[in-house]
């Protein structure tokens, strides 16, 4: 039987929690430091009473820290007598996990990340997923007070006995039109990105189309289109048009001050203005639209700025200075805003999907997928502040909820969404004749893809891989011992939990020019005719999993001008714009290489058993 788990990014990596060990999620509370805790324990947060530890993640994991953003979310975990919060970066949604799904922790595995923190591996939707040993990771080497104890047990004993009269309901929360609805988290399967949706022609304007979702098909309804809203790039392009609106208006209005003297009504401050509002309150994941906005930002400053100082030249009587400051900087400037403006409807356009998701539901035992604005939050909420829909919301909207969750004093406000009047059974019957006839059509006209998993890795600018089943692990760069008369691009050798072997620069095997060793310098363990060999990189990317005929041959022009045996073939990602490199392991050395370098390993494995005190430093400066 399988179970559901929570998913959250921690820097580049994703993991994984069953979300019956959640109690909630929550923004980035105030954390109070406490005085010789261990480094990774931020502090204590009070969550309605009750005084919870927050681990940084970050710092138990040995991960990069980054600054908290909007995004920062903590996990409040239900670890038994107490409860206990993670700091994540963001959480990216839930999806259903089969016991066969979850995988023992790989060889592969950064070393950045200590194995005792990590009890399986979950390969989904085309990621690799981390599941926490939350046993190991939530231990906390903490002196506290006595009295403090006290309190906290008797906090924490208040808080069970609470529950025990409380009934609770878990829901995942999503945002449509800026209201928050939900649905029970028991019939949310899974939560995705917005894929390729293929249209389905002869279908009610809600239904989207067909996502294609692993081995299935998914069909996807707009929850908008339902409700009666215009679609969400359309809603927020509308406001972003008013915005400009105000704008011109404040142009307009204060040419006319400069010429009438008549009193100026605009808001002169850029952060109170509608744009500086709208900025505040907008979130957004995509990397396009945050661009666009942040290359308007410095002009929408000095509007308002000119704005201030041509007002001030008016209070001093000196009208032509600022008519001439208008023209010349206000008016241009303007223009400029007003292009920024289109560049920033357009990116919305394009890229507002990038923070809708989609809710995969099973309703009437067919899996329906749900498109949303923005995940907000998975909560639990009692029973008892659950009330039924008021008489005088009788609308169409209404009919599909089955209740209204009032929160924090009632300023919160959570409807949940019946999701069996969304659908009659006879909608639900037409779903699924249409996904029918798409697999149908589907099948007509495609054949099954083989894939294949590469590690990849970079060397200066260029995106290097090798196939998985040829890496044993991935470790940082160590002590490396160097070694007498061996070939310019073997460093030196390390030990590996007891096992001497060789370490061949990459960079300097297919002499690319020199780069000293960093914190992103990684060594990827292979294992080389039956012996393991460490390969020194600039970086480790990702593990890719790609269809094999994405693989070709490098073309014969570059064969027969470039030594290209080291190189296996040749990936094209195409979705990404990009190629890899795929490299033949047996073929980075020549049989010569091999041979020297074999016999180089048996003299030093008789005399090396720990590495000597000729350790090479790592690189930090070029050589002479």
């Amino acid at each position: 039987m399988g179970n559901q788990i929570v998913t959250f990014q921690l820097g580049k990596e994703i993991f994984g929690i069953d979300t019956n060990l959640i109690k909630e999620i929550i923004r980035y509370p105030e954390i109070t430091e406490v005085p010789k805790a261990p480094k990774y324990l931020k502090g204590l947060a009070n969550l309605r009473g009750i005084i919870i530890p927050v681990i940084d993640t970050h710092i138990k994991l040995d991960i990069p820290n980054i600054e908290i953003t909007p995004h920062t979310r903590v996990l409040i975990l239900d670890i038994g007598k107490t409860f206990l919060g993670l700091i994540v970066d963001q959480v990216k949604g839930v999806i259903d996990v089969e016991e066969n799904e979850v995988e023992p922790p790989p060889q592969v595995l950064s070393s950045e990340i200590e194995k005792e923190y990590i009890s399986g591996v979950i390969r989904k939707n085309g990621q690799l997923i981390l599941k926490l040993n939350l046993e190991n990771l939530c231990k906390i080497e903490i002196t506290t007070s006595e009295a403090e104890i006290k309190t906290q047990v008797f906090k924490e004993e208040q808080k069970e006995e609470e529950k025990k009269h409380i009934e609770e309901i878990q829901l995942v929360t999503f945002l449509i039109a800026e209201e928050e609805y939900a649905f029970p988290i028991e019939i949310v399967k899974e939560i995705l990105r917005v894929g390729k949706i293929t249209e389905v022609p002869e279908t009610p304007e809600y239904i989207l189309g067909i996502l294609a979702v692993r081995d299935t098909l998914l069909p996807v309804i707009d929850l908008r289109k339902i409700f009666g809203f215009s679609d969400l790039a359309r809603d927020v392009n509308q406001e972003l048009d008013k915005i400009l609106k105000e704008h011109e208006d404040f142009v307009r209005d204060l040419k006319n001050s400069i010429e009438t003297r008549s009193p100026f009504k605009g808001e002169l401050d850029y952060n109170k203005c509608g744009f500086g509002l709208w900025m505040k309150k907008f979130i957004t994941s995509s990397e396009k639209i945050n661009q666009a906005i942040e290359s308007m930002k410095k002009d929408h400053q000095l509007f308002h700025e000119l704005a201030k100082i041509i007002l001030q030249k008016v209070k001093e009587h000196n009208k032509d200075s600022a008519l001439q400051l208008f023209e010349n900087d206000i008016v241009p400037v303007f223009e400029k805003l007003k292009e920024h403006f289109k560049n920033l409807k357009e990116a919305i356009s394009e890229d507002i999907k990038e923070d809708q998701r989609i809710l995969v539901l099973e309703i009437f035992n067919t899996p329906i997928g749900i498109l949303v604005d923005r995940i907000k939050q998975v909560i639990r909420v009692s029973k008892d502040s659950i009330e039924k829909p008021p008489e005088i919301l009788k609308t169409e909207k209404s009919d599909n909820l089955k209740g209204i969750a009032k929160l924090e004093k009632g300023k919160r406000i959570i409807m949940l969404i019946s999701e069996e009047s969304l659908f009659d059974k006879k909608t639900i019957e037409e779903l699924k004749k249409m996904v029918k006839k798409e697999e149908k059509l589907e099948k007509e006209t495609t054949t099954v893809t083989e894939e294949i998993q590469l590690v990849t890795f970079k060397l200066a600018e260029v995106d290097f891989a090798v196939p998985i089943e040829d890496v044993q692990e991935i470790n940082r760069v160590e002590s490396i011992t160097s070694v007498p008369r061996a070939p310019y691009f073997v460093e030196g050798v390390m030990n590996l939990r007891g096992n001497v072997i060789p370490v061949i620069d990459l960079r300097k095997r297919f002499e690319m020019e020199f780069r000293p060793y960093d914190e992103t310098t990684k060594v990827i363990i292979v294992k080389l005719q039956e012996k393991l060999v460490g390969f020194v990189v600039d970086s480790v990317s990702e593990v890719l999993r790609v269809p094999k005929d994405s693989l070709e041959i490098p073309p014969e022009i570059i064969a027969e001008n470039i030594d290209t045996r080291f190189i296996k073939a040749i990936c094209k990602l195409e979705e990404k714009n990009k190629i890899i490199l795929v490299i033949d392991i047996l073929n980075v050395l020549s049989y010569e290489e091999k041979e020297k370098l074999e016999t180089l390993m048996s003299s030093e494995e008789t005399m090396v058993s720990e590495p000597s005190s000729k350790k090479k430093p790592k690189r930090k400066h070029l050589k002479g």
